[in-house]
């Protein structure tokens, strides 16, 4: 977008393309996570979720560029404490389907949004092992809701500092997760959630807008 002769981006890879390829200013503007909606999470049951056992859980496309069948692989090397889901829909999903057959990994398919975001609230580990992302919507999502997190470098991950998000290649995935130490507080995280919040992208973009004046 551009505003004057500042041009508004999502991502500090693309600023860097936008200054080196002209004479533009770019800046970052951050937001994608609607407060409403992670904020109505509080004090619902789900039934998916076993409280007994750590859970994690895949959520996006089931198609090749989100790697579902690696998120398979990952989970599969995870001992019996963690209960393994799998949620989204797609053209791998009888492939995925087919392959979780055979494992203790649970396969939810379609899920409404709500639900996702209930989910994410009781879960303690997103899984994202995707080839290519630009602003992955779920791990900001996790991240609000207490959530860890690990992904591969993809898109603007690189660019997030938070101690929740744990960036790694899928070799070293499994190990990092049996090594990293899971804590309890399932409250949201206040910060994620007003630095990516849609109302923090509304206001930065009046702000850009006032400044082009």
């Amino acid at each position: 977008m551009f505003v004057g002769k500042t041009v508004l981006v999502r991502t500090t890879d693309v600023k860097e393309k936008v200054e080196n390829l002209s004479s533009a200013h770019a800046k970052v503007i951050d937001g994608i996570l609607s407060k409403e909606e992670i904020e109505g999470t509080e004090e619902r049951t789900i039934e998916e979720i076993n409280d007994a056992q750590k859970t994690a859980v895949f959520v996006g496309r089931l198609s090749q560029n989100k790697n579902p069948q690696i998120a398979i692989q990952v989970m599969e090397e995870l001992g019996e404490d963690f209960q393994k889901l799998i949620i989204g829909g797609g053209p791998l999903e009888e492939q995925i389907k087919k392959r979780a057959a055979d494992s203790d990994v649970q396969v939810l398919g379609h899920v409404p949004h709500e639900k996702v975001l209930d989910i994410l609230k009781k879960a303690d580990l997103l899984i994202l092992p995707s080839a290519t992302e630009a602003y992955p919507t779920v791990v900001f999502e996790a991240l609000a809701l207490g959530c860890w997190v690990i992904a591969t470098p993809v898109g603007i991950l690189p660019d997030v500092d938070h101690d929740r998000l744990l960036l790694r290649e899928r070799s070293q995935m499994v190990k990092t997760i049996e090594c990293a130490k899971f804590k309890g507080d399932r409250s949201i995280d206040e910060s994620v959630l007003s630095q990516y919040s849609f109302e923090n992208y509304s206001s930065r973009t009046l702000e850009a807008l006032q400044d082009a004046q």
